[in-house]
């Protein structure tokens, strides 16, 4: 759960000052992009960047990370890895 201290909230009151609405914006964690380079494919390569990516991670005091993909591949390194499929479609807004 992302600390508090690290998210921020919009909230909507109505007439009555009861809530009426909210939405969240939090800080969490992003592992990727994965990439190897071509010679080096096929190697395992992958498993102890990710062992590494981890003892990384834990130093951070981070419960959990995500990634994302939308090759079948990496979706079978991440299966390999233990990632569970949460089955949501990623939608990314760009403010400018």
């Amino acid at each position: 759960m992302p600390s508090p201290a690290e998210s921020s909230i919009i909230a909507a009151f109505d007439d009555d000052d009861e809530l009426a609405g909210f939405w969240c914006i939090q800080v969490a964690y992003h592992a990727g992009p994965l990439w190897i380079a071509p010679k080096h494919r096929g190697t395992r390569l992958w498993a102890s960047l990710h062992e590494a990516l981890c003892r990384t991670f834990a130093k951070l005091g981070g419960t959990g990370f995500y990634s994302f993909c939308g090759q079948p591949k990496v979706e079978s390194i991440f299966k390999a890895l233990g990632y569970t499929d949460l089955g949501y479609t990623v939608w990314k807004k760009e403010i400018k």
